[in-house]
């Protein structure tokens, strides 16, 4: 004869193990990745920073290295926009890192400002010879 209450018992249990482990590792990979995202965007936040600071005392007078890798510039500003609103969009990973993405927001605000700045200043010349020589002085 088949025993239901050790059955309703050992499904139970079954039910019990598979729920605790579900809860448990589902929290922990959400936590990991959590964690990983936020060392991501760190580790992106300085790179950009750093790379900004470079453009910004060694290259930005130099019209050569502007025409030379304006599409990488380019390039490289698009996929920090698409970046930006990836992790902007994602309901529940921009709540836990917003402090990280805001610092990495204002360095993508930066790094566009340079490169809007190279540009403007090597490739469309104003007429006015006054705002070519301000443009000069940035």
């Amino acid at each position: 004869m088949i025993n239901v209450e050790e059955k309703v018992k050992d499904t139970q249990d079954t039910i019990n193990t598979a729920s605790s482990k579900f809860e448990n590792e589902v929290s922990d990979v959400f936590l990991d990745f959590v964690n990983e995202a936020k060392n991501t965007i760190k580790e992106a936040r300085e790179k950009l920073g750093s790379l900004n600071n470079d453009l910004y005392d060694y290259c930005f007078q130099d019209a050569k290295f502007y025409f030379r890798n304006k599409e990488k510039l380019n390039t490289l500003k698009e996929k920090l926009i698409r970046f930006l609103k990836l992790i902007e969009n994602s309901e529940s990973l921009y709540p836990v890192v917003k402090s990280s993405f805001v610092e990495l927001e204002y360095e993508v605000n930066n790094y566009i400002e340079i490169v809007e700045d190279m540009q403007t200043k090597h490739e469309n010349k104003p007429e006015d010879q006054r705002i070519s020589e301000l443009l000069k002085d940035i």
